[in-house]
């Protein structure tokens, strides 16, 4: 009889299933603690991954054959509910409602902070999920679910949730969708619900490039801009949208429109506000131009506009590599550059730059760059300084002889 019953395995996890102990392979879950679904925007997904690790190779090996091993205690069951939930698996949300939740899905789940399952599923896009929650008599939504499922851009989460549930969305629904570019939801919000959105939708759906969107909430909705719009278009070189804010909008933009198209290299906006706006720019332009190597915008920015740059642009120039830019400024800048540039360049690694700085010129100290440069591990740049270090005291050493040879016989003569 024993030998019948310990050579069935259908036996043998039958009376497994009354004792007591969790199986070495589940043993991982128990040291994962339970996500906060309190504030999706910053979810622990690193715990949802690890508990995936462990989940997804179970259920591989043992489908849904096995739900009694998940579920000894109350915190395996609540990691596989929210597993379930997160990674839309439907049919362990259904087994589970069968063989341990009666009718109601969180009727015998002891887990006071349950309260935004259907919020997981909205802001995971997962419809299925949401439908089976709904159905399922679950109170686990808040606005958070729309607002979520619209900046992501799950339409027909949205959908479903506005003709299905009464929670609704806040302002930050449409203004997610819109600063992701998510036409169709907007349109859909707008058309169906009075929320509206916030003056930062158009601002970020400009500074994201979402033209399209952009067109749409000036010529529908009235919460208009800022001037973060265009600051924002600008810097990410939206050259369309910075024309169409100048034609239509009346927020205009700061100095922070061409200082940030000028250091992302963005020479066609640069050209643009200075043709038709009368903000201007700062000297951060220019240093920031040259801090990344953008050399033809800094000759632009030369040559036509007033503001100029400081010693940072050389020097930010040279610790960035940009070996181009720094010999443009020292032939045509006045502004020069701190000992920073050849230390940073030494530190950075760049020995051209470094061979050309202590050649051409001052401001650096070649005790500090080696120095710099040993702490930093840059090992050929240091073998360079200290052979320049050794031919300069070989050079002065010769140079003192000659001037003693010349001195000497004046003093006794």
């Amino acid at each position: 009889m024993a030998c019948h019953i310990l050579s069935s395995i259908d036996l043998l996890s039958c009376v497994f299933s009354y004792q007591d102990g969790l199986i070495g392979a589940l043993w991982p879950l128990l040291s994962l603690s339970h996500p906060s679904l309190d504030d999706l925007e910053h979810l622990d997904v690193d715990t949802f991954a690890q508990s995936d690790c462990v989940l997804r190779p179970w259920y591989t090996q043992h489908a849904l054959t096995r739900m009694d091993a998940l579920t000894r205690s109350s915190h395996l069951r609540d990691l596989v509910v929210l597993h379930a939930v997160y990674y839309d698996q439907l049919d362990v949300l259904e087994c589970m409602a069968r063989r341990y939740f009666n009718d109601c899905l969180d009727d015998e789940l002891d887990f006071v902070w349950y309260d935004q399952l259907i919020d997981l599923a909205a802001y995971r896009g997962h419809l299925r999920i949401v439908n089976f929650l709904h159905d399922a008599g679950h109170d686990g939504c808040t606005t958070e679910a729309m607002d979520w499922a619209a900046t992501h851009g799950f339409q027909s989460v949205v959908e479903y949730l506005h003709l299905h549930r009464k929670e609704g969305c806040t302002q930050y629904a449409m203004s997610g969708a819109a600063s992701n570019g998510h036409l169709p939801i907007v349109a859909y919000l707008h058309e169906n619900r009075r929320e509206g959105c916030f003056p930062w939708a158009m601002d970020a759906a400009a500074a994201a490039g979402h033209d399209h969107v952009v067109h749409y909430l000036h010529s529908k909705r009235s919460e208009g801009c800022t001037i973060a719009a265009m600051n924002g278009a600008a810097v990410n070189g939206h050259i369309s949208i910075v024309a169409f804010l100048h034609e239509n909008r009346r927020e205009g933009c700061t100095v922070q429109a061409m200082n940030g198209a000028a250091e992302h290299g963005h020479l066609d906006v640069v050209k643009c506000l200075h043709s038709h706006r009368h903000e201007g720019c700062s000297k951060h332009a220019m240093n920031g131009a040259a801090a990344r190597g953008y050399l033809e915008v800094v000759q632009w920015l030369h040559a036509h506009r007033s503001e100029g740059c400081s010693m940072d642009a050389m020097d930010r120039g040279a610790i960035n590599g940009h070996l181009d830019v720094v010999k443009w400024l020292h032939a045509n800048r006045t502004e020069g550059c701190s000992a920073w540039a050849l230390n940073g360049a030494a530190q950075a690694g760049h020995l051209h730059i470094v061979q050309w700085l202590v050649e051409h010129r001052s401001e650096g100290c070649i005790e500090w760059a080696l120095r710099g440069a040993r702490m930093h591990g840059q090992l050929q740049i240091q073998r360079w300084l200290d052979e320049y270090t050794k031919q300069m005291k070989t050079h002065s050493s010769k140079a003192l002889q000659v001037l003693s040879s010349a001195v000497l016989p004046c003093l006794t003569a």
